[in-house]
């Protein structure tokens, strides 16, 4: 692994791991590196090349994230599942599953309190890595590769094998707002469905949509 100054363009550091390297994170708040080795296994060590920790292999890692405060760590599988750890005791707290595919990328919000992950299955889905809930599904036309929120959380941008980029509202207001401005009429039963995830139409009635839902998610 080589650190690079990214003022200067110059190699600051290399680290070397012992092995073949998968995908690798950055802490947030500290001079931290967490990499997926040669056995799949996610591992943790500092800049210094000096390894902290070790976690129980997950599977074949495909990619690794930790959350902003650097607290926990998200590995996606290509077993199609995806482990949240807790780096403090270096205990899996909850296993998201339901991909039928490699888990590609996975990333937390901002605030932490749901988890994107990208899926060879051609979905992008959102979790609750609290409870473990799948939250929402998003079908794409073919395999989803990388998954990044906004800064305010507000969207998501996924990057497909199709050689697309495609930008998702998360909000309901939102997309609501977004129909009122270029419908001259109400979402049908099925266009509430695909496009809104909901369903039932907000009022469930004919004409110009009324006052949005709270949205699902925050």
């Amino acid at each position: 692994v080589q650190v690079i100054d990214l003022a200067t363009g110059q190699q600051l550091r290399s680290v070397e791991t012992g092995g073949e390297l998968g995908p690798l994170a950055a802490h947030p708040r500290a001079a931290l590196l967490a990499t997926a080795g040669p056995d799949g296994g996610p591992n943790g060590g500092t800049a210094t090349a000096e390894r902290t920790a070790r976690l129980a292999r997950p599977g074949s890692a495909r990619s690794i994230a930790f959350d902003d405060t650097g607290r926990r760590l998200a590995v996606g599988a290509a077993t199609g599942t995806v482990a949240i750890w807790d780096l403090a005791s270096g205990k899996e707290l909850i296993r998201l599953a339901g991909h039928s595919g490699a888990v590609w990328d996975a990333t937390f919000s901002p605030d932490g309190t749901v988890v994107a992950t990208a899926g060879g299955d051609t979905t992008v889905r959102l979790w609750d890595p609290s409870s473990g809930e799948e939250v929402l599904k998003l079908e794409a036309a073919s395999t989803v590769f990388e998954v990044a929120f906004s800064p305010d959380g507000s969207r998501l941008v996924t990057a497909n094998g199709d050689g697309t980029v495609r930008v998702y509202l998360l909000r309901l207001g939102e997309l609501m707002d977004l129909a009122r401005d270029r419908l001259t009429r109400g979402f049908t039963q099925d266009e509430c469905r695909r496009y809104l995830h909901l369903e039932r139409c907000p009022g469930d009635e004919p004409g110009p949509l009324g006052a949005p839902p709270r949205p699902g998610i925050r």
